[in-house]
């Protein structure tokens, strides 16, 4: 279901209870996800970004076969849940960039082995990137003056060499 570019404030509730494999609902004005969402076993791909959001994250670990999650440009805050790593084991899109999210990255997220891409741009994270969160990916993006973890290992480099996009701005690096 694609409802993105409206005006609209909240997900229609009978949306919620219908067996959707995507829900889009980019650039809007929603604040909040109905609560029915959460467990749903059949939604796939999520994208709530440039919306209206606020306050931690949503749950994501409770909608089970999330396989992307394009939650950007929103005004979240708090921390990356760690569950986000171990229990969503489909997840091949991680987008959480221009927020406003604090703390670390969880290295749970290194357990996703099918996550392709991970873009925390412009938030306020800090500490290390997990060998193991670079390992799957082929593309990360991250924004934090305190992000570290990719310089460190030759295998990293090596990696990182043949991967398509690896990005930390302002984290200090040589």
């Amino acid at each position: 279901l694609a409802l993105p570019n409206n005006k609209i404030t909240a997900i229609p509730m009978p949306i919620a209870y219908t067996p959707i494999v995507e829900l889009e609902v980019s650039n809007n004005e929603i604040s909040s996800l109905p609560t029915s969402l959460y467990g749903k076993r059949s939604l796939e791909k999520l994208h709530i970004d440039r919306n209206n959001f606020e306050g931690p994250l949503p749950d994501f670990a409770a909608i089970p076969k999330l396989e992307h999650i394009q939650a950007q440009y929103n005004f979240f805050t708090g921390t990356i849940h760690p569950s986000i790593g171990e229990q969503l084991s489909k997840l091949r899109n991680l987008d959480l960039s221009f927020n406003s999210l604090t703390g670390t990255i969880p290295p749970e997220l290194g357990r996703l082995s099918r996550l392709v891409r991970l873009d925390l741009d412009n938030n306020s994270l800090t500490g290390e990137i997990s060998p193991d969160i670079v390992s799957i990916t082929t593309a990360i993006a991250a924004c934090a003056k305190g992000i570290t973890g990719i310089e460190r290992t030759p295998f990293l480099l090596g990696h990182l060499a043949t991967a398509s996009q690896h990005r930390v701005y302002d984290s200090g690096l040589p």
